[in-house]
């Protein structure tokens, strides 16, 4: 997988810290996009809406948005699961990632 990111976006550190607590990160090479310039020209193919962050698949397929792509990490683990299967539990988890950082750990 590749992942083109920013290296000081926030929403790119959730990816990787998703990455390293499944035990994948080795399976992800990231390409760091320098400069507003370089998003401009390289992500549009990449991310249709040309934010940060892009996941390519080894299939091709892309995803975008860091809640999508930290829920398909997920999917790649058999240890617990950050995203529970039980329906209530699984729609909190996703909920719980829009929570603004001062409110986390509460």
């Amino acid at each position: 997988m590749k992942l083109y990111a920013r290296q000081a976006s926030l929403f790119v550190r959730k990816v990787r810290v998703m990455a390293r607590e499944i035990g994948i990160v080795d399976q992800i090479e990231e390409y760091i996009l320098a400069s507003p310039e370089e998003m401009i020209s390289k992500l549009p193919k990449h991310n249709l809406l040309g934010k940060i962050q892009a996941l390519i698949l080894d299939n091709g397929n892309i995803l975008y948005e860091s809640k999508v792509i930290c829920e398909y990490l997920d999917s790649l683990h058999d240890g617990d699961k950050f995203f529970p299967s039980d329906p209530d539990q699984h729609w909190s988890a996703l909920l719980q990632q829009g929570w603004p950082m001062a409110l986390v750990g509460r």
